[in-house]
């Protein structure tokens, strides 16, 4: 939790909190597959070779289908594409294959095909292009089931969790090796949950009674541990973009977003409920103003996750749009698993979200209360403040406090 003195709540806090009125990570393979190579299959080839119509038997909609190809053969062979007919194709390379048949691809589009081969022609594991699903059946909207874990024969599962990963084994056919010793167990575990290797007086403690009992209170002790927060909570600020300063080409620092970062790790220590945590970082304000007696500051603090978007310029109403284009495009990657930013110009070719969609998520950032860092240039400034303190601890402040903050504001 944030353990703030009384009277450093009520200081001015800058630019890290974004205040909603009552009026909203892919890997680099990924993100190029779904910002360049899908939008392009969907555009130029899916009409001839998708799900309706497959000439020459060719269909262009999954991976496991370029693969296979068509009567002419594969249309991709896995980083070669020289040797890919799909490149010699849209090259128009003068052996009969020219697609589209329209006429000749730009030249950008043709490399970055390329790249894609070259580069594994990655595939994520989702809808096969062109398949614009209703959103109620989407993938990413389905809600959390209950799920059985496999059975295990062998016996080898300690737990629940144990019992999906043998079932993996077997699909690949893997075997587990043997036991680690209990020098290299420990290390394991210290990587893994804090980051950091164990100490000697750890690992000679925990090699001299490797017991059930002392495993229990290692893993118990670690996970108690501020390591912990702060190793997985990077996870999370990868995701909701965090940084000190607050991006574009001014790039100004915002000292106080340390506060966000200091919620998030706290959220990990304290084993915050994940729904909680969501809501907090969307909505914090609003839940604060309607139970304000109850974690008024962190709840505040945590829609820093909506101010963290990039800035653009050194003066506050410069392109609100792109700040608001930036929120809503972090909200869809890291929280609904999905890409929104395309429906910002037309439907979304390959996620259920129109463009009318795009701008009802707009129309609660557009009445939303940015906060702004200022410059860097002297003498300038369009600094905002919130109060990190409930209206019950506001109002138990002397006369002459409040007046100095409020002059202050």
């Amino acid at each position: 939790m944030l353990r703030f003195h009384l009277l450093s709540l009520v200081l001015l806090v800058p630019a890290p909190v974004a205040v909603c009125s009552a009026e909203e990570v892919a890997p680099p393979s990924s993100a190029f597959f779904e910002s360049r190579i899908r939008p392009l299959l969907v555009r130029r080839c899916l009409r001839c070779h998708g799900s309706v119509k497959s000439g020459r038997g060719l269909r262009l909609d999954s991976r496991k289908a370029v693969f296979r190809g068509g009567k002419s053969g594969p249309a991709v062979v896995e980083g070669k594409p020289e040797a890919s007919l799909l490149i010699r194709a849209v090259r128009h390379a003068g052996d009969g294959l020219k697609m589209p048949p329209g006429g000749k691809l730009p030249r950008d589009e043709i490399r970055n095909l390329e790249r894609w081969i070259r580069e594994g022609a990655h595939w994520p594991a989702t809808t096969p292009v062109g398949d614009l699903s209703d959103a109620a059946t989407h993938w990413s909207f389905q809600p959390i089931r209950p799920l059985d874990p496999p059975e295990d024969p062998g016996g080898w599962s300690k737990n629940p969790i144990d019992r999906f990963v043998v079932s993996r084994w077997k699909k690949r056919g893997l075997r587990p090796v043997g036991l680690a010793d209990p020098s290299t167990l420990i290390r394991r575990v210290y990587y893994d949950l804090v980051g950091l290797l164990p100490g000697w007086k750890e690992v000679q403690a925990f090699t001299g009674n490797p017991s059930e009992e002392a495993y229990r209170e290692l893993i118990d002790r670690l996970l108690d541990s501020p390591q912990y927060g702060e190793r997985w909570g990077r996870h999370w600020l990868d995701l909701a973009r965090y940084a000190d300063t607050q991006g574009g080409s001014v790039d100004c620092p915002i000292p106080a977003a340390r506060l966000y970062r200091d919620y998030v790790i706290d959220s990990f220590q304290v084993d915050r409920p994940y729904d909680e945590f969501i809501r907090e970082q969307i909505a914090g304000d609003l839940i604060a103003a309607r139970n304000p007696d109850d974690r008024f500051d962190e709840r505040v603090i945590a829609t820093g996750f909506l101010a963290l978007s990039i800035r653009n310029g050194i003066f506050k109403h410069y392109h609100p749009e792109l700040i608001i284009e930036d929120t809503i495009d972090t909200i869809g990657r890291s929280i609904l698993g999905m890409t929104i930013r395309c429906s910002r110009c037309h439907d979304h070719k390959v996620e259920p979200i129109s463009t009318a969609d795009y701008y009802r998520l707009y129309g609660i950032f557009a009445s939303s209360r940015y906060p702004f860092s200022g410059s860097e240039l002297p003498g300038f400034s369009a600094g905002e403040s919130v109060l990190l303190v409930s209206p019950t601890g506001w109002a138990q402040l002397p006369v002459e406090h409040r007046r100095g903050i409020e002059g202050l504001r």
